[in-house]
């Protein structure tokens, strides 16, 4: 029952850490951005990222949103990369 026990506890603390992901911060005037597999995930909590430069690798953790509030001013330009569809929102970072 012992050996179960501890098997059940290190499954839960491996799968908690694989929600924890190495990102590559992509700042532009059209937006902020995590880059994963060459796939850009727009940010809506862009203030979760002001403490990090554009290309720092940083490791995080995001979810999918079903909306977005941001209020912020970008430029006209279009992301010149491939991005994830939706938006998502970061939940941990470091």
């Amino acid at each position: 029952m012992k050996i179960l026990a501890l098997v059940l506890i290190l499954f839960t603390i491996v799968s908690c850490e694989k929600d924890y992901e190495e990102y590559i911060v992509i700042k532009g005037c059209e937006g902020q951005y995590l880059r994963k597999d060459n796939l850009d995930y727009s940010i809506c909590n862009k203030e979760e990222l002001e403490n990090f430069e554009n290309g720092n690798t940083v490791i995080a953790k995001i979810e999918l949103l079903e909306s977005c509030t941001d209020n912020g001013i970008y430029c006209a330009m279009v992301h010149p990369f491939e991005t994830a569809s939706g938006i998502y929102k970061i939940t941990k970072i470091d």
